[in-house]
């Protein structure tokens, strides 16, 4: 209990010591209905006190929330949804202290009042009790706690015999549900086994006709007239137990039309059936009783494994296509690093004999455009971006502006490098630029040996599981003759 007590004064504290603080956030708060506002002048408070707002994760944090809110105070944003938390965070340390104070006094003040016991209430059933006992004699003194049985207060024999009699008219009076009297029973009786706010338990003995089941249905389709049966009440409170035996009418079961048609029909198939036992094949009447018959055979029932077949075809649908994307991306990858060195060797070629960058670009463009016309289906995507980029010079847009482009679309390393080449020498002049493009050819070349030697390896790799079903193939093929020849000499 002490530890509710100095929380709740430590939260009391707090509280008290910042309610007065105040900033530009608070001042300016737009939805001040909003829950638990009057806890941000003291939450704000605390915050600042404690230097959160300096921390690095709060800036990493906030350069989030910019992304969030755009065009609005990211910091002020961030400031608000914290002060909000915490003062959640309070409320609840708050509740829980108070709630905690009030169950530790109310468990104290009814169960050890005036050093008296107080038993459970009748019905609840045995509990158990822990108290802390001090026990003294002179100078010596001993502490111990103890769990005990406390059991709930029993009955006197008025009170049984009251409750008693309760519990019979509470039986007898709902005991026949839904039907006109317990002398004129043709559906299910409500047999209670507990009476509300009754000590008294209730159990059934229903005879050995077992017209009368456990639950209360009956079973008379069999019955042509109606039955007596007496069935016995038990009512009990622990040894003492009292009975009363019931007299129950039951009538024959009342058949609906749906019912004694589809009864008739099973009795008809059964009788059918014996009649022609000795018949391979027998016919099916098309009336009978008066109602007329057709005949149809059920659908396989393949609902549910069409509805499973589907969602796993979904499931796989999705997997396939997404995987398809990843590899996609990877071979555009691949088969983009793959023809750097060539673009970047033939840019140095063009450059060198004379030509302007932007007719040097063009130049590499024209040549793929007659590779592809041959081969249409040859999209090399690396050239096709070349394509953007010098359409986009044409409508307009500056030459820096577009080979940066360029290397933000190609997403590559190597390919930023290049623009970042390119734009570079746009910005200074040519000076030298020629120097950097052959380094960059060379580097772009080594690049290129690695990238090929890993590709290899890969395709080794995925060849390595053929080739182990190739050696199982040829191990069985083996040595399942010599197998043979072992069984057959056994024998």
């Amino acid at each position: 209990m002490w530890a509710y007590v100095i929380l709740l004064g430590i939260l009391v504290v707090l509280y008290v010591l910042g309610m007065r603080y105040q900033d530009d956030y608070i001042n300016k708060l737009e939805d001040k209905k909003r829950s638990l506002t009057f806890l941000y002048p003291s939450v704000g408070f605390w915050v600042r006190k404690l230097g959160l707002f300096q921390s690095e994760s709060t800036k990493r944090r906030i350069e989030v929330y910019q992304l969030l809110n755009p065009g609005r105070d990211a910091r002020k944003a961030y400031c608000l949804e914290l002060y909000h938390k915490f003062s959640i965070l309070y409320a609840i340390l708050f509740i829980t202290s108070v709630l905690g104070i009030v169950v530790q006094a109310s468990n104290h003040s009814t169960n050890l009042k005036n050093l008296q016991i107080q038993r459970p209430a009748t019905g609840l059933g045995i509990k158990e009790q822990t108290i802390d006992v001090i026990l003294k004699e002179n100078e010596k003194k001993v502490e111990e706690s103890f769990t005990y049985s406390i059991r709930p207060r029993k009955y006197t024999d008025k009170e049984v015999r009251q409750f008693k009699k309760e519990a019979e008219d509470y039986v007898l009076a709902r005991m026949k549900g839904d039907n006109e009297s317990l002398n004129h029973v043709q559906s299910s009786l409500n047999l209670l086994v507990n009476i509300p706010s009754n000590p008294v338990k209730v159990s059934w003995n229903l005879g050995g006709q077992d017209l009368i089941m456990e639950d209360g249905t009956l079973n008379n389709k069999n019955l042509t007239e109606k039955t007596f049966v007496t069935i016995q009440a038990s009512f009990s409170y622990e040894e003492q137990e009292e009975y009363k035996e019931i007299p129950i009418g039951i009538m024959p079961y009342s058949w609906s039309w749906e019912e004694q048609a589809k009864e008739g029909f099973l009795k008809m198939l059964k009788q059918l059936d014996e009649r022609n036992k000795e018949e391979e094949t027998y016919t099916l009447p098309s009336r009978t009783e008066g109602y007329s018959i057709e005949y149809r055979m059920p659908e396989k029932e393949n609902a549910k494994k069409f509805f499973f077949c589907g969602g796993l075809g979904c499931v796989v649908t999705w997997i396939y296509w997404d995987e398809k994307t990843k590899k996609s991306r990877k071979k555009r990858d691949e088969e983009c690093q793959l023809a750097y060195p060539n673009i970047v060797y033939k840019l140095t070629l063009l450059l060198g004999a004379g030509m302007t960058l932007r007719g040097a670009w063009q130049r590499i463009i024209q040549d793929y455009l007659k590779e592809k016309k041959g081969s249409p289906e040859k999209v090399k995507y690396v050239y096709e971006e070349m394509i953007i980029t010098w359409n986009e010079m044409e409508n307009g847009i500056p030459e820096i502006e577009a080979f940066a482009q360029f290397g933000k679309r190609m997403k590559l390393r190597p390919y930023l490098r290049f623009s970042s080449l390119i734009t570079q020498n746009l910005k200074k002049g040519t000076k030298g630029f020629l120097l950097q493009l052959e380094a960059e050819a060379k580097e772009a070349q080594e690049e290129r040996k690695q990238l090929a030697r890993r590709l290899g390896e890969e395709a080794g790799t995925k060849l390595l599981f053929p080739m182990l079903i190739m050696l199982v193939i040829v191990l069985v093929i083996v040595m399942l003759p010599a197998f043979l020849s072992f069984s057959k000499g056994g024998l």
